[in-house]
């Protein structure tokens, strides 16, 4: 073979071959500007993957109408989920959402709130330890900031990443009488 000494891929280790890839394309914790909503590529890919499994022997007009009934379908099945909350002004997102929200809602009524800025609303958010009582029980605390146009951040990235608030916003939000519910995207 040619004068080329690279290891084949397959034989390389996986810490060589980890330190060369981009952080931000496997760690969320590298995605700063929350443009991947929580989602990792790979798991989109395995999804896909997934689904087309049964028909990768076909013929490739088969695969396309596959692809093509399988999306048209999917959106019908969700518009027919989400169709009776369309009409209904109080319903703010669906249904799924909805249910994250009131779990985020309930932890928040649980997290102690201190307020630090006067101009910029800024609150350290103290949640309550894990443990009930005794030596083991600790306490963390989140530094949230509710800005002017829309914009939150909290030290536990979740709204940056998720784009909705989490348990600190909410909390924050609740001690200034803001609504929380303007925080999450309409995506």
């Amino acid at each position: 073979m040619g004068g080329d000494n690279a290891d084949p891929p397959h034989s390389r280790p996986f810490s060589d071959w980890i330190r060369d890839m981009p952080k931000q394309k496997w760690a969320l914790l590298y995605d700063t500007d929350g443009r991947r909503y929580g989602i990792m590529t790979s798991n989109i890919a395995e999804s896909y993957n997934m689904v087309m499994r049964g028909v990768r022997s076909l013929p490739l007009v088969a695969i396309v109408q596959f692809i093509m009934y399988g999306c048209a379908n999917y959106f019908r099945d969700r518009y027919m989920a989400v169709s009776p909350s369309l009409s209904n002004p109080s319903v703010l997102y669906g249904y799924k959402i909805h249910e994250d929200m009131q779990k985020k809602v309930r932890k928040a009524e649980l997290h102690d709130v201190q307020i630090w800025g006067t101009l910029e609303h800024r609150f350290d958010v103290t949640c309550r330890g894990r443990a009930q009582s005794g030596l083991r029980r600790h306490r963390v605390t989140h530094e949230c900031v509710i800005g002017h146009h829309g914009r939150i951040h909290c030290s536990c990235y979740k709204p940056t990443l998720l784009h909705m608030p989490c348990s600190h916003i909410i909390a924050a939000c609740r001690e200034t009488g803001l609504g929380f519910q303007q925080y999450v995207s309409t995506y």
